[in-house]
C-alpha cells in the first residue's frame, strides 16, 4: 500500500533582496583595519627594540660620558653619484605623477 498526501503550496518561493552572507564590505573594512593595527603595531614594537645610533643625541641616554669624537660621513664618487641620479629618478617620478593626476584640460563653455 502507498501512502500519498495532497501538498498545497501557500507562498510561492521568492529570492532574497541581497546576499545574506559573505559580508563583503564588513570583510574588506575588518581587514583594512587589521592590516593598519597591525602595521602601527609592529612599528611601534621595532622602534622600542631596537637601539640604533644615527646622531650624537640618540647616543646620550645610552652613554653615561660625553662624546669626544664624532665620525663625519664619507662616501666615494660612484655612491656621490648614485645618490645624485636616484634624487633625479625621484623627482622625475614625482613630476610624472602629479602630471598624470593634473593634467592641463581646457575650459569648455556651453
Amino acid at each position: 500500500m502507498a501512502l500519498t498526501s495532497s501538498f498545497r503550496i501557500i507562498d510561492p518561493p521568492g529570492l532574497p533582496d541581497k546576499p545574506r552572507s559573505p559580508n563583503h564590505l564588513g570583510i574588506s573594512l575588518a581587514g583594512l583595519a587589521l592590516g593598519v593595527g597591525i602595521g602601527l603595531g609592529l612599528t611601534v614594537l621595532l622602534e622600542l627594540i631596537e637601539v640604533r645610533v644615527w646622531h650624537e643625541r640618540d647616543l646620550e641616554g645610552l652613554v653615561p660620558g660625553h662624546l669626544l669624537v664624532s665620525v663625519p660621513r664619507l662616501s666615494t664618487q660612484g655612491e656621490d653619484r648614485y645618490r645624485w641620479v636616484y634624487r633625479w629618478l625621484e623627482l622625475g617620478a614625482a613630476v610624472v605623477m602629479i602630471r598624470r593626476d593634473y593634467q592641463w584640460q581646457p575650459v569648455r563653455v556651453l
